[in-house]
């Protein structure tokens, strides 16, 4: 009987391990190609997210502004009150600002003076917004569209908002029918 114990040989050997070896950077190039679609897709899901949540708060301070509106420099001052027949009665400034790619909200109560001769009446904004609502955003802006029968009375605000994060980036826009028309602040 003879028993053939010769095994493989150096170059049987040398072939095996090529071939796993390219089929393991096959395998491994598909899955870094997967996890970086499903980041990027993450990135941009995350994006949305932290946009339509900042836009529904500033549309929130916008539609409860009942006195009157302010955006001038990234910042957007929404006043309201708990009397908006009386323009002269303490109201609440909510204010946003757009800092260093960093959007931020604050709030203070403030009383509008009247000035006699003339009968207007002037606010001092002093809302310093300090609590951040996004990060990432590259641009903030808000323009009103004045009411048909009052002209100083605004009808509807447009927010837009772009935010970015790693390489992805997003812009959202709001239009918001302003219920109370507010009056537009000089």
């Amino acid at each position: 009987m003879k028993q053939d114990n010769r095994g493989f040989t150096l170059v049987e050997l040398l072939v095996s391990v090529v071939i796993f070896s390219i089929v393991c950077m096959a395998v491994f190039g598909f899955m870094i190609a997967g996890s970086t679609s499903y980041t990027n897709v993450q990135h941009r899901i995350d994006l949305q997210i932290r946009a339509q949540l900042t836009l529904n708060q500033v549309s929130q301070a916008l539609l409860n502004a009942n006195v009157g509106v302010k955006f001038e420099n990234g910042v957007l001052h929404a006043l309201s009150s708990d009397d908006s027949t009386d323009l002269t009665a303490p109201c609440q400034d909510n204010a946003f600002a757009l800092s260093d790619g960093v959007l931020k909200h604050g709030s203070s109560t403030i009383t509008p003076t009247e000035a006699v001769s003339t009968g207007e009446v002037s606010y001092s904004l002093s809302a310093f917004p300090t609590d951040e609502v996004a990060v990432g955003v590259d641009t903030f802006d808000v323009s009103f569209t004045p009411a048909a029968l009052n002209a100083s009375r605004q009808a509807s605000a447009r927010i837009t908002l772009s935010l970015h994060q790693g390489d992805a980036s997003y812009t959202a826009t709001k239009t918001v029918s302003l219920r109370n028309q507010p009056l537009l602040i000089p």
